[in-house]
């Protein structure tokens, strides 16, 4: 171990005393950083450390000859050393600050790597930037949606120095029914009125700040309520402030009443929160049971149960009992007691109607009949659904039942391993047209392995991941982790909400590509003031294309030459144009006699142009003195260069996936989004030569618009026919949703550390890095909010058969549940030294070692085992 010196403060009329650190990298103290103070006043005899709270939590002998060695603990903040003479006067002191922040690092396997890209991306996809003004108030809002806000900050939490004002707006706009708004949205209209929110109906939209903002309920949501609820809970525990939980109480009283006694939400018959048949608890509805707008409650719509729905109203239960019987007083524990034995009743209706063997149902009828509902859309008694990890982890099912649940995914998994390459689905097995019909007849339903319809959700992998953790499957939530780095990895470094539903190790068959050589025709370069007397891309300054790789490049499955400026006088690019004037309307390309299946065409549009707009044709010209043309629309088989996109928007492709995808996209100096598509073309003469391309833009015929241009950078000829490589990406979720979720289930989960009090003043701490191959690990989670903590170094000698945690933080207690290898048994726990109680416990195939402790407790703690 190296150190360094640090800097010492010292009274007047005080010898110097010298601390020295482990890290040389930083000037403040982490937490567990091992130090030595160093003393040179020949009197003195030993020293004590405080910490930020003032408690003693370190004392030792100390000379010149001989220094202190310690390791900082205790609460955060300014920790105070003084060194006292053989009289108990002090003679010298100093002080050093220790600052927690939240991290996970582990040995040799790729957790801390995943949890640091969870970090990072959270940040980076904060939805419409982090900060809201409303009224005159500054809101810290992580996504415009109440519900993904209150998914993403319980991974946030141990970020955000700001984790009220985000609820805050939710909270204080509560309706006099106790029913919470879910979204806000910058009104497009302003100021003006908008059909975005009034076509959802009186009481379920209005206006916010003069008009400047919609705010939305969707009708057939049914879980504002219990998820407000759940991010009081998560505000309070990052900020110990009970003041401010003690403010929201009413309100979340308020709401569990809405959610349990509202038409709307409650079925008096069975005693359950319910809902319009949705794509789990999606704001959409089946149009065999909706009998107007999908998103509203229509006037005999039938009504249907949803686990999900009746875990979260079971989980606000609890979570407010927790938060009164915090706050004391004889009348809050009676009323933490009612709510608990309210909620048991509440989680035994719920179990008994809607878990079926192995797993919970989707959605149940409340009062059609079953045969009748799953004759139409198949039988839900049978169906898994994003939300299922949710419920696992609000507690709703029995420890054995979870078991079950957890299995099924695993059973799943292997059997339809052929057509899905995890188990993460949004719903399985997915609605098939007639299940669930489309536009047609009013409906909203995804294609069959894409987004809610069976699409595969990183956000379930984690809730499925933090479950198989605390029931005892720790191995599969490890291989789960493993498997979302891996996605990650191949996903450019990214971890995605939704993937589409494929194989694993989707084939794709390989193709022999040929390049047509545009050096004779291109007329632009890629980079403004590269070469002198070149214009560069569509001549708009730094607005150009100038991160585009040159030389061969394969997008996707198909390849391409791009030609490098350098290497032929500054041109790269062919740019035509329907005005002509200085820019060509048509060019010849001489392609050289080649036969090929196919051709792929790398372009965009340099400008704007009308919706499916012919803008450009590309004659195929054949040795013969036959020809073909390829007509290129806008937005089907080209699109703008800038703002480049796959995904649906406005009820529209973007491009037809079926014959063009985005090729490449990066930044420039501009915008973060600019790029070029390419598009496959079948020929239908692969046995003639092809002896030319003729390139050509098009002005509009119908509305005599400009067709923007064409920006033509490669042409590639193919032995096969148009094939792109499927896209691993889906669509319609936040990023930040899903990273949060794995986040969670590695910091709560595989690291294990709970905030069982708050500001983490009652901590459990669950290490379970036994279930992979990581031998050490350093971890820490820290709420900036209140600069409650929780550290622990891992270290787990596999020789000696022993683990040893060194931990600290601000709790006045910590539990301690520490995951053994497979097969072992507890032999003895050791506390500084000496033999510490415990108690060795099994669930299900897995032993741990069980034991508590008091803040005041001195040194490391060894958990030896036998095999």
């Amino acid at each position: 171990m190296s150190y360094v010196s640090g800097s010492a403060k010292t009274n007047v009329g005080f010898s110097a005393v010298t601390l020295v650190k482990e890290d040389a990298e930083t000037s403040v103290w982490r937490p567990l950083e091992q130090g030595r103070v160093v003393v040179s006043d020949a009197g003195a005899t030993d020293v004590t450390i405080s910490d930020g709270a003032g408690q003693v939590y370190f004392r030792g002998a100390v000379n010149t000859a001989s220094p202190a060695t310690f390791g900082a603990r205790g609460h955060a903040g300014w920790h105070r050393v003084q060194i006292l003479d053989a009289q108990g006067d002090v003679v010298a002191q100093s002080k050093f600050r220790v600052q927690p922040e939240t991290h996970i690092r582990c040995g040799t396997e790729s957790f801390g790597d995943l949890a640091q890209l969870m970090q990072r991306s959270m940040m980076k996809f904060d939805e419409h930037g982090p900060w809201w003004e409303i009224n005159g108030k500054m809101h810290r809002m992580l996504v415009c949606w109440g519900r993904d806000h209150v998914y993403t900050l319980k991974a946030r939490k141990y970020f955000l120095n700001d984790v009220q004002s985000g609820m805050d707006y939710w909270l204080d706009s509560q309706e006099p029914n106790g029913m919470f708004w879910d979204c806000i949205h910058k009104n497009p209209n302003y100021p003006g009125h908008a059909w975005f929110g009034e076509a959802l109906g009186e009481g379920f939209f209005r206006y916010d700040d003069d008009m400047k903002y919609i705010v939305r309920r969707i009708p057939v949501e049914a879980d504002c309520e219990y998820l407000y609820t759940e991010g009081v809970w998560h505000a309070w525990k990052a900020s110990g402030d009970d003041a401010w939980m003690a403010k929201q109480l009413p309100r979340l009283e308020l709401a569990l009443k809405y959610n349990t006694s509202d038409p709307t939400r409650w079925s008096e018959k069975r005693g359950l929160v319910r809902r319009s048949f949705c794509m789990d608890s999606w704001d959409f509805a089946n149009p065999h049971f909706c009998s107007g707008d999908h998103r509203r409650i229509n006037p005999g719509d039938a009504q249907f149960l949803l686990h999900s729905d009746n875990a979260g109203a079971y989980a606000s239960h609890w979570r407010m009992a927790q938060m009164y019987e915090h706050l004391g007083s004889e009348e809050n524990i009676q009323r933490a007691k009612v709510l608990r034995e309210q909620g048991e009743a509440l989680r035994k209706r719920a179990n008994d109607t809607l878990f079926f063997d192995t797993t919970y149902g989707h959605m149940i009828p409340d009062e059609l009949p079953e045969d009748e509902v799953y004759a139409l859309v198949g039988d839900e008694r049978k169906r898994m659904s994003l939300s299922l990890g949710y419920t696992l982890n609000r507690g709703l099912p029995t420890h054995e039942m979870a078991v079950a649940v957890i299995d099924e995914y695993q059973r799943r998994r292997d059997e339809k391993a052929h057509e899905s390459f995890a188990e993460w689905w949004a719903m399985d097995p997915p609605y098939t047209p007639e299940q669930w019909p489309g536009p047609e007849m009013g409906g909203s339903s995804p294609p069959i392995g894409e987004y809610m319809n069976g699409g595969i959700s990183s956000i379930i992998a984690g809730e499925i991941a933090r479950a198989a953790f605390e029931h005892g499957r720790e191995a599969y939530a490890v291989d789960i982790l493993r498997r979302l780095w891996e996605l990650a990895e191949r996903d450019e470094k990214h971890l995605h909400e939704v993937y589409t539903r494929q194989p694993l190790g989707a084939t794709h068959p390989e193709a022999a590509f040929g390049f047509v050589d545009l050096r004779s025709v291109v007329n632009r370069g890629l980079r403004h003031n590269e070469v002198k007397g070149v214009e560069a891309w569509t001549g708009e300054g730094d607005n150009d294309l100038r991160n585009l790789p040159v030389g061969k490049q394969t997008f996707g499955a198909i390849t391409f030459d791009v030609i490098d400026p350098l290497s032929n006088a500054g041109e790269a690019i062919l740019r035509l144009g329907a005005e002509g004037g200085k820019v060509p309307v048509e060019v010849e390309i001489p392609v050289g006699n080649a036969k090929a299946k196919s051709l792929y065409f790398l372009h965009a549009l340099a400008h704007s142009a009308p919706k499916c707009a012919v803008v450009g044709v590309y004659r195929i010209d054949y040795e013969d003195g036959s020809s073909e043309k390829f007509f290129l629309k806008n937005n089907r088989e080209i699109g703008s260069w800038w703002g480049l996109s796959e995904k649906s928007h406005n009820g529209q492709e973007p491009v037809n996936t079926e014959t063009t995808r985005m090729a490449w996209q990066g930044p420039n100096p501009t915008w973060k989004n600019v790029g070029l598509y390419m598009t496959g073309w079948n020929n239908p003469h692969p046995d003639k030569a092809i002896v030319r391309v003729v390139a050509q833009a098009i002005r509009s015929s119908v509305s005599g618009a400009n067709s923007g241009g064409i920006m033509l950078a490669g042409i590639s000829t193919s032995d096969q026919p148009v094939a792109f490589e499927r896209s691993i990406r889906s669509y319609g979720l936040p990023d930040s949703w899903s990273q949060g979720a794995v986040y969670h289930a590695i910091a709560e989960g595989l690291a294990g550390i709970e905030d069982r009090g708050r500001s983490f003043s009652l901590a459990k701490i669950s290490p379970r890095w036994a279930a992979g191959e990581d031998e050490s690990a350093e971890v820490c989670l820290h709420y900036p909010a209140s600069d409650g903590y929780v550290a622990y170094r891992y270290q787990h000698d596999l020789k000696k058969k022993h683990i040893c945690l060194s931990m600290t933080g601000s709790f006045e207690r910590l539990e301690v549940h520490c995951l053994l290898p497979q097969g072992a048994t507890v032999k003895s726990v050791q506390c500084g030294g000496k033999a510490h109680d415990f108690a060795a416990v099994k669930i299900e195939g897995s032993c741990y070692a069980d034991f508590e402790l008091d803040a005041s407790f001195g040194g490391d703690v060894v958990v030896a085992y036998t095999m």
